[in-house]
């Protein structure tokens, strides 16, 4: 990596100026190399934390595989967090397979609850209810339950056409790279250009055109994004894009506010990226006046990817969003300087000036710069990305090798630590030339620049993939689900309970109290308990409410660490009549 390349001077040194390989400037690089280990060691070492960035289903009205009696007038779903009712959709399907439901779905009590109205109709047998939702990650989920009228009845709803365009899923797959490929040329060629290029020298023309390609590039694809993003979360085809109503409902949603945002502030400062003076002049704006504005435009616009993303929901979300944005810029600053290098040190056909010592020299003092502003970059991202895959998967040994998220993080990480090795095989390499800057010294910097840049594109669809993908610890916390028969004397059934997910922090507790018939029935009273034996823990009452005829639900309950907990039900059925069950959860 280019951080790690530190290029020789203009004039061959003399023989008390050269420094043996190996010496001084191998020392410094391994010292900055065991600095940056030990920082991300020590971010690494604190707890993981909880930090879901998909919603999940928390719970169901009526509840999942319910047996009722009568057809009830509404159904809805409740979610861990905050979903678009705008997008979504909630579909009922009757035994027979036909819609049943009122026709659309609107939030409930609560921006997590979405609800569908069922028409008035009276068919005994199975019904299916397909949810599709965007989490506040905007991002789509769906999935489906079912409840019985009577007496069950085999399922045969065609639940599989919710499944959204794979053609709109690769669009708008192919928009949020290209957004990330735009913002990385626009910010880090305006870097490269104002302060890493010397002054003296004429910047060549195609340093200016990358910035403004990488600008137009951002533009387009914000606007193609906004109008991909409501086919994407509605699971519509591709000419839903140009429909009214459905640009009508992206534009209310978290996603589609930023997205509108994005697009009017690039507008509104392409005049000044445009219009800075910088071709066929040598001198070209102070560092400390251009910077600062540029600097405020690139953390706004990385700003419209974080309050959207993943680190806009779950936990320490005041420490996430703002190193999300960090992580962004540096991104666009080390790759797009890294690709704004590499234009310019490409020959084109009937330039007279490109190769020639003077422009060498000025390349290469263009690239010492550009290497100190790569190493902090590099540590910067080394950082944010480190904190960032601490809090998405606890960095334990299943998320990341067990789980879609994990294959990607390693498959990213191991193309940065390519690009590191390829940095400092340049480095060996430039250390060994004791000639005076020119074609060759270039050419040997232009193989690695290329071969670097190539990693950087392999790395930003991994990163685009990535952000796609349901985080690990979301993958890996499965619901546990447990059926504890009881016998109060003169009543027997079951009591099904439902822990979700079975982790430390945070966590929904169903229980659902079915007779011998396995229809739900209400009790008396009912009372959940946790302990911990190995720790001498509880037992901890479980808050329970209501949420159906035989349905209760805990939604507070926090398991404060890992081990074999305890689960016991108390029910009573009468004045008399009782019965206490147990079971073991592994907590982790």
């Amino acid at each position: 990596m280019l951080f790690a390349i530190h290029c020789p001077a203009v004039r061959k040194p003399t023989r008390r100026q050269r420094v043996p390989e190996g010496s001084r400037s191998g020392r410094t690089g391994r010292r900055r190399a065991a600095a940056l280990l030990l920082g991300v060691l020590l971010v690494l070492a604190g707890p993981a934390t909880v930090a879901q960035a998909h919603a999940s289903l928390v719970t169901t009205t009526p509840g999942a595989s319910a047996r009722l009696s009568t057809v009830p007038r509404r159904v809805g779903a409740t979610f861990s967090e905050p979903v678009e009712a705008g997008l979504g959709s909630m579909k009922v399907y009757g035994p027979d397979g036909s819609r049943v439901d009122a026709g659309t779905s609107t939030h409930g009590a609560s921006d997590r609850e979405i609800v569908a109205g069922v028409r008035n109709v009276s068919a005994h047998g199975t019904y299916t209810v397909a949810w599709r939702v965007v989490s506040a990650d905007s991002h789509p989920i769906q999935g489906a339950f079912t409840f019985s009228v009577g007496t069950p009845t085999r399922a045969s709803a065609p639940i599989a056409s919710d499944a959204g365009s794979p053609v709109v899923s690769a669009l708008h797959a192919t928009t949020r790279l290209a957004a990330y490929c735009g913002f990385a040329l626009m910010i880090g060629g305006a870097v490269f250009c104002l302060v890493c290029w010397p002054s003296g020298y004429v910047l060549p023309r195609r340093a200016r055109r990358l910035t403004a390609a990488g600008g137009g590039v951002l533009l387009v694809a914000t606007l193609g994004q906004l109008l991909l993003q409501g086919p994407y979360g509605a699971g519509l085809g591709p000419a839903a894009a140009f429909d009214p109503a459905v640009l009508a409902a992206t534009v209310n949603t978290r996603i589609g506010t930023a997205l509108i945002f994005r697009a009017l502030l690039l507008i509104a400062t392409a005049h000044l990226l445009l219009c800075l003076p910088w071709e066929g002049s040598t001198q070209r704006p102070r560092p400390w006046r251009a910077v600062p504005p540029l600097g405020l435009i690139a953390v706004t616009l990385a700003a419209t990817w974080a309050a959207s993303g993943h680190m806009a929901v779950g936990a320490q979300i005041p420490v996430a969003v703002p190193v999300d944005v960090v992580h962004l810029v540096a991104m666009a600053v080390w790759a797009g300087g890294l690709t704004a290098l590499l234009t310019l040190m490409i020959r084109r056909r009937g330039t007279q000036r490109s190769g020639t010592v003077d422009d060498s020299t000025a390349v290469v003092d263009a690239v010492r710069r550009f290497s100190r502003l790569a190493l902090g970059c590099v540590v910067t991202l080394a950082v944010t990305g480190a904190y960032q895959s601490w809090r998405q998967t606890g960095l334990s040994f299943d998320g990341l090798t067990a789980t879609p998220y994990g294959w990607l993080l390693l498959a990213k990480t191991g193309g940065v630590v390519l690009m590191v090795g390829l940095g400092g095989a340049a480095r060996r390499r430039l250390h060994r030339a004791h000639t005076a800057p020119g074609v060759p010294v270039l050419r040997r910097l232009r193989n690695a620049i290329v071969a670097e840049c190539v990693l950087v594109a392999a790395v930003l669809v991994i990163t685009t993939t990535l952000v796609g993908t349901r985080p690990a610890n979301d993958a890996l916390a499965l619901p546990m689900s447990a059926g504890l028969r009881y016998d109060t004397g003169t009543d027997r059934g079951t009591a099904q309970v439902v822990i979700d997910p079975p982790r430390v922090g945070p966590t929904v507790i169903h229980l659902y109290v079915l007779d011998g018939n396995g229809m739900q029935r209400a009790v008396d009273a009912v009372e959940v308990r946790l302990t911990l034996p190995s720790r001498d823990i509880g037992p901890l009452p479980v808050r329970l409410s209501p949420a159906g005829p035989g349905h209760y639900v805990s939604a507070g309950t926090v398991l404060p660490m890992a081990g074999d907990w305890r689960l016991s039900v108390s029910l009573r059925t009468s004045d008399v009549d009782s019965a206490e069950v147990s079971h073991t959860v592994e907590v982790r």
